[in-house]
């Protein structure tokens, strides 16, 4: 497909805004209302393939079962013999991965807020019953007063699905849990939790909490066995409260972590009384 010109009848591309595993996003415009989307559209190299159509569908089926302020909402979706795509909201905005630097953190008040952010919108995600099982900055969206939309649910799991079966690992490994590495069925919102646990060491310090040398294998086991650096053992300016909220939100059993992602959200409206937000 072009960057430009008209797609799916109702709609005309703008610009390709984003590319993965499953398909490209679009940026486009709604030729019966005038108004910004995103369309997303399964890759052609998927479509005659059942199951990754399934898949792809479930994302819709996912997010439509939550209504939050920092979760991507989805308008509609269609499919014929040539394309499966799914109509979103536009979110003016860049991907958290594409804002994070290893040498230049984020303020603390800004992490502490795009964080929270996450977090009260997985907890939506769980009330519904659903792992989105693929946090990571890539799918944090994070708009220019500071806002956030998480997106990409093609992953997530569903209650009463099949299409995921023992020892099958989804998502990223850098931001799995230990209990999702193992290719686990029985994961929950706390999988969750440890991902975007991951995600504030990152922002806290500009490093990943499972470094070292090899990857695949090596790293599924330091994800499993080793324990996360204190995060002011990297940086001494964070306060030692966050060593605290990681070391929990972190924690190998999930029976450690955190209750919720609502209480993980507020242990850190806690740590950070004295900031503004």
């Amino acid at each position: 497909m072009k960057n430009q010109g008209r797609m799916l009848d109702r709609y005309q591309a703008l610009r390709e805004i984003g590319r993965g595993g499953m398909g490209t996003v679009f940026e486009a415009i709604d030729c019966a209302t005038g108004e910004k989307v995103a369309v997303k559209i399964l890759r052609k190299a998927l479509q005659a393939n059942p199951v990754a159509r399934q898949r792809f569908r479930r994302e819709l089926e996912a997010a439509r079962r939550v209504d939050h302020p920092a979760i991507i909402k989805i308008r509609e979706w269609g499919e014929d013999p040539d394309q499966t795509y799914i109509v979103m909201e536009f979110v003016d905005g860049q991907p958290l991965s594409k804002l994070l630097s290893p040498i230049a953190q984020y303020p603390l008040v800004t992490t502490v807020r795009i964080v929270r952010q996450v977090a009260s919108g997985l907890a939506s995600v769980h009330r519904a019953e659903l792992v989105h099982r693929d946090v990571k900055p890539d799918n944090i969206m994070v708009l220019k007063d500071m806002a956030v939309k998480l997106s990409d649910f093609g992953v997530a799991k569903v209650p009463d699905s099949s299409l995921t079966q023992a020892g099958e690992i989804w998502g990223t490994l850098q931001y799995m849990s230990p209990e999702q590495v193992q290719g686990r069925l029985d994961i929950d919102g706390k999988s969750d939790m440890f991902s975007l646990g991951v995600v504030l060491f990152e922002m806290l310090t500009g490093r990943m909490p499972f470094e070292g040398e090899g990857m695949g294998a090596a790293l599924i086991r330091r994800i499993i066995e080793n324990p996360a650096p204190r995060a002011s053992s990297l940086k001494p300016e964070i306060p030692a409260a966050f060593d605290a909220i990681v070391a929990r939100a972190l924690a190998k059993n999930p029976a450690a972590r955190f209750g919720d992602c609502d209480e993980f959200a507020q242990a850190l409206k806690n740590a950070t009384p004295h900031l503004r937000e």
